[in-house]
């Protein structure tokens, strides 16, 4: 269903977009051990706004990856075993989004969550993560998108895989890879500041 100010909404979800193009943003993303808690992080990167990787780690959660998280996003046990925790690896995070106007994120609560999660017991990394701005590209393309829901009284979520077919772009490398989902959410932002009134 579609809302009947479409066009208007819309067009809101394109300025917003040419307004966070012309800031000074880091696009992040992370893969993990599952959706709830106490799930960690077992990948993260960071991207500038011209897609200069900033960060691209993989993360030691600290816990067993289950296999149907394994099974999206293919990092294993083994793969993270001798990388750094989150909380090691956050000073060179920090240092990447640290001067940033915002921090643009595809599903950004569900991110941020997760880092808050992975930096359990780490008050300073902690108070210095919720010192930032976040955007969320998701809800920004599910505006654009404008298929409503009359039951969750919100736009409809589209996962990054489909806005970025629905855009008429190409994944850069395997999705639900955190860099390649860096990559694909730059893309569908710039995609839609892009477009014309």
């Amino acid at each position: 269903m579609y809302t009947r100010n479409h066009a208007s909404v819309r067009q809101a979800a394109i300025e917003t977009a040419r307004t966070w193009v012309t800031r000074d943003f880091v696009i992040l993303d992370t893969e993990t051990t599952g959706l709830y808690s106490p799930a960690r992080i077992v990948e993260i990167s960071c991207i500038d706004r011209e897609g200069n990787v900033l960060v691209d780690s993989l993360v030691n959660p600290g816990i067993p990856i289950p296999a149907d998280a394994a099974a999206i996003h293919g990092i294993s046990d083994e793969d993270v075993a001798d990388r750094p925790s989150f909380s090691d690896l956050w000073p060179l995070v920090w240092d990447a989004v640290r001067n940033a106007d915002c921090v643009l994120i595809y599903n950004a609560s569900y991110d941020c969550r997760l880092i808050r999660q992975s930096l359990d017991g780490h008050e300073a990394a902690l108070a210095q993560a919720g010192q930032l701005s976040y955007g969320c590209i998701m809800e920004l393309y599910a505006q654009f998108y404008g298929q409503y829901s009359e039951y969750h009284g919100s736009y409809t979520w589209q996962k990054l895989v489909n806005a970025v077919g629905q855009c008429g772009l190409h994944m850069d490398g395997t999705a639900h890879r955190a860099l390649a989902d860096t990559r694909a959410s730059l893309a569908v932002l710039k995609y839609l500041a892009s477009l014309a009134e």
